[in-house]
């Protein structure tokens, strides 16, 4: 893979990562339960983390070696179609939080596979975030939603 494939991957990324946090900070505004509030609020508190994390990946210190060649990284399988609306339901809205979660921890999951050393170990740190991130939602669905039907 070479430098201009790995930075539009990154960015890739990091856009994923600012989509998901800005996400999380609405619904956290929307949210009318406080301990939904909190839940939302530490969600995009995190995914700021990693926006920061991508961020400072820089491209001239990844060197060639350390990534594979990639045939098709099927990036648009990562995509959520589904978009917040503010008058979703909250089992709708924890949903679309998880698929976001699950296809982020997927993507994180293929770059590890493509990259070797530092930057395998930063893919695969995020993916772990991502499944914790998933985990957490989907005891929240289980504890509120399921518990209720």
């Amino acid at each position: 893979m070479d430098r201009e494939t790995f930075e539009e991957i990154r960015q890739f990324a990091l856009d994923k990562e600012i989509e998901a946090e800005e996400l999380y900070s609405r619904m956290a505004a929307e949210a009318e339960l406080p301990h939904v509030q909190e839940l939302f609020e530490e969600l995009a508190a995190e995914e700021r983390k990693h926006q920061r994390m991508l961020e400072n990946i820089k491209t001239e210190k990844v060197a060639d070696a350390d990534l594979a060649p990639v045939q098709d990284l099927r990036l648009s399988d990562y995509l959520v179609e589904q978009e917040f609306r503010p008058d979703m339901s909250y089992q709708d809205v924890l949903i679309l939080a998880m698929k976001r979660e699950e296809r982020s921890m997927e993507l994180y999951r293929n770059l590890a596979n493509q990259a070797a050393g530092e930057l395998r170990r930063i893919f695969e740190f995020l993916a772990r975030e991502e499944t914790k991130h998933k985990e957490r939602l989907q005891r929240e669905y289980d504890e509120f939603i399921l518990s209720e039907n």
